[in-house]
């Protein structure tokens, strides 16, 4: 299952072709790049299309053209803030607690 099913995204066909072209587009690199480089690149790379899909999500929130309740919004963020907690612990190296009796 990909994130995109997880959290229920739904992509138009135009935003596939152009993530996939994209996305073949940046990942081509020297061959001599670094671990640190790689890393650099892809995560402002990540982290940026993070903060324009949200810049993008905010312009919903104009009440003349949309109509949401406050359960609506708290279902978004509770999801957005599960996600970013998930994948800060990836990055902490921190392990889910094992069963013990």
């Amino acid at each position: 299952m990909t994130n995109a099913e997880k959290y229920g995204i739904i992509y138009t066909e135009y935003e596939k072709l152009f993530c996939f072209n994209f996305k073949e587009t940046i990942m081509k690199v020297a061959d001599n790049e670094t671990a640190r480089d790689r890393f650099k690149r892809l995560a402002a790379y990540r982290t940026n299309t993070i903060l324009e899909r949200l810049r993008v999500l905010g312009n919903c929130a104009n009440r003349q053209v949309y109509e949401y309740t406050k359960e609506d919004i708290d279902k978004i963020f509770a999801a957005i803030e599960k996600a970013v907690k998930e994948t800060r612990t990836k990055f902490q190296g921190t392990t889910k607690a094992k069963f013990k009796l």
